[in-house]
């Protein structure tokens, strides 16, 4: 089922398909517990909170998604927010968690991803003797496909030099924009 949350009541916690007319979607908040029949509803076209007991083993209800809240990776990460968390200082790999609460200067949190996956833990933002941030904010798909395209042109610009041992002295870093623009123009490694 596919919900448009930006058309839910601020207060909705939950939707659902009518299981009696198909298409409309109806929100929900106050449950505590599916089996219980004290609620309250809000049919699409209603605009107005009525308090229901029907049954709702027969709705496919939908948890509403909590709000992720932007975080620039300084101080602790907030609660609610899925970011990563450094999983191996040696390989410097992260994974990713979701904040649970924090305790003092530690956050609670759950692994989402990796070998640990679901499994509850706690960290401090960063130790000294750390050399990397515990915590950092996910990467959105244009910050990897910058590092991508950086990691390619200095793959490129390795092997281009290796191959001019005699002009490398020379030519230094010369050689970047010409292997920048061949990277742009789709030259990729087979």
């Amino acid at each position: 089922m596919n919900i448009d949350w930006s058309k839910a009541p601020e207060d909705a916690t939950h939707a659902g398909n009518s299981p009696y007319e198909k298409g409309v979607v109806t929100w929900f908040k106050g449950i505590s517990d599916p089996a219980s029949r004290n609620y309250f509803m809000n049919e699409g076209s209603m605009n107005a909170w009525a308090i229901s007991s029907e049954n709702l083993s027969a709705w496919d209800l939908i948890d509403r998604p909590k709000k992720q809240y932007a975080w620039d990776g300084v101080g602790l990460p907030p609660t609610g927010i899925e970011c990563e968390v450094l999983w191996s200082i040696t390989h410097h790999t992260y994974v990713t968690c979701l904040i649970i609460a924090h305790d003092e200067d530690r956050a609670v949190f759950r692994f989402t991803s990796g070998p640990q996956k679901g499994a509850y833990h706690s960290e401090i933002i960063k130790d000294a003797w750390m050399p990397f941030q515990s915590f950092r904010p996910i990467k959105t798909a244009e910050q990897m496909a910058e590092e991508e395209k950086k990691k390619v042109i200095d793959d490129m610009q390795r092997i281009y030099e290796e191959s001019m041992l005699d002009y490398s002295s020379r030519l230094g870093h010369a050689s970047r924009p010409a292997i920048k623009a061949l990277y742009e123009a789709g030259y990729r490694k087979q």
